[in-house]
């Protein structure tokens, strides 16, 4: 393994350092006091003062390798592969520095013995200055790469700060795709995937129709966006051209129409297009179906000479054919009869008396033979009629109205055969009789107030 310090504590040293080809170069440089030493022998102070420089640039590629060392520990990227590359180099130089410590130990020993061993060592010397050299070389290496490392973590973290943003943003547009493109559904949605009010040009694809469609939402209402095979109208669409087969087509349809062309020039015949089967006669001989002809007999002719003045109306005689022109009233004529009508059909005269009957629309009136009140009426007075007068019969809770021609007899003789209860009033000295039958026997007198017969 060579010389190591391997059991020495070095103050900032890199722990992993030890046992390495850095650690061969520390022992020698941290032991060139002996080597120095060496030169108080008379006849090699050049060799002192080469070794004292090659310390000097020795222990300034330690400097340098140990500022490395820190920097390779510090980077997490790419270190491994620089701390090879100085392992390797260091290795190197630890190779030479072992021999060159072996070389300067034995001179220290020998310089007394022989001057070419001096030689030797001098050779030995400047083979370590050049080891020390490329020690501080591949130091140097070791710091440009530990100096790419660092600059490999600062793009690293530049691309992770992308990464980041570039997460955000797809997440963005996941989010806006999400919203806008609503998916399959079978009703229209209302909302977006979100529970958000719908944006305007929001998709979703209506599986009830058949084939689907894509419909999109334009702030109102869901509409088609787009037409299927079997629905496209070429004369909606704008922006055609000649070239386009659609123009042609139309163009070609438009020349096949007989409205913008003069003349037959198809060629085409009365029976191709049925003429020949049509019926030429004249409209009145025309025959019609049997259900028109009876609809037709229950209309009115119109009649040949005018209508006269006075409301008048057509008449028919049930056959459809007109008869006469009739009057009818107006409503005028109506008014005026209702007015009248009460008189028409005769209003109660002026002797008070009752309607007895209706007939035909005419009433009747006659005198009241009789005439019943409740008790507990009071009429202030009664009306007595010519050749009438109020009696009292029966349980006296009754008045009766009896023509006096036949109950009532005013004279100086009595009148024979009068009804019974009949009253006969003497006009020759005032007294009043009662025509009386007797229940027993059926004898029938006057009396006079019954204590008397005339």
């Amino acid at each position: 393994m060579g010389i190591t310090n391997s059991n020495v504590s070095y103050s900032g040293l890199v722990e992993k350092y030890i046992g390495t080809a850095y650690d061969t170069v520390k022992y020698v440089a941290d032991n060139m006091s002996y080597i120095i030493a060496v030169g108080e022998i008379d006849g090699i102070e050049d060799i002192a003062d080469d070794i004292a420089e090659a310390i000097v640039i020795v222990e300034a590629a330690v400097v340098r390798a140990e500022a490395a060392a820190v920097s390779s520990e510090a980077s997490e990227v790419n270190a491994k592969a620089s701390e090879n590359s100085a392992s390797q180099d260091a290795a190197d130089a630890q190779a030479a520095a072992i021999l060159t410590g072996n070389d300067a130990i034995q001179t220290s020993a020998d310089v007394s013995q022989t001057s070419s061993d001096v030689v030797i060592t001098n050779s030995n010397v400047i083979i370590t200055g050049d080891n020390v050299t490329k020690t501080n070389t591949d130091a140097s290496q070791t710091q440009e790469d530990s100096i790419q490392t660092q600059e490999d973590v600062v793009t690293t973290s530049a691309n992770a700060d992308r990464a980041v943003i570039a997460a955000d943003n797809a997440d963005a547009t996941w989010t806006e795709f999400d919203e806008l493109y609503l998916g399959a559904h079978a009703v229209p949605p209302i909302v977006d995937n979100n529970g958000a009010p719908l944006q305007v040009g929001a998709l979703y694809q209506d599986i009830t129709a058949d084939p689907d469609l894509m419909k999109f939402w334009d702030g109102a209402v869901w509409k088609t966006a787009y037409a299927t095979s079997d629905a496209v109208n070429h004369a909606s669409l704008t922006g055609l051209t000649a070239d386009d087969h659609s123009v042609g087509i139309n163009a070609y349809l438009n020349n096949l129409r007989h409205g913008l062309i003069i003349g037959n020039p198809h060629g085409v015949t009365k029976s191709e297009v049925g003429l020949s089967n049509v019926d030429n006669t004249s409209d009145i001989n025309k025959p019609i179906s049997t259900a028109t002809q009876t609809a037709l007999n229950t209309k009115i002719d119109e009649p040949l000479t005018p209508p006269a003045e006075g409301s008048l109306v057509l008449v028919g005689d049930g056959t459809g054919e007109v008869t006469s022109w009739e009057k009818r009233t107006t409503p005028l004529d109506l008014s005026n009869g209702l007015a009248t009508k009460e008189d028409n059909l005769g209003n109660p005269p002026e002797d008070e008396r009752v309607l007895a009957s209706t007939t035909g629309g005419v009433r009747s009136w006659r005198n009241v033979a009789s005439a019943w009140l409740d008790l507990t009426d009071t009429p202030s007075s009664f009306f007595g009629q010519g050749g009438r007068l109020v009696s009292v019969t029966g349980s006296e809770d009754s008045l009766e109205l009896v023509d006096y021609s036949t109950a009532l007899y005013v004279g100086v003789t009595p009148k024979a055969s009068p009804v019974a209860g009949a009253l006969w009033l003497n006009s020759n000295n005032g007294q009043l009789y009662t025509w009386y039958t007797s229940p027993i026997g059926g004898n029938s007198q006057w009396i006079k107030d019954n204590v008397g017969v005339v």
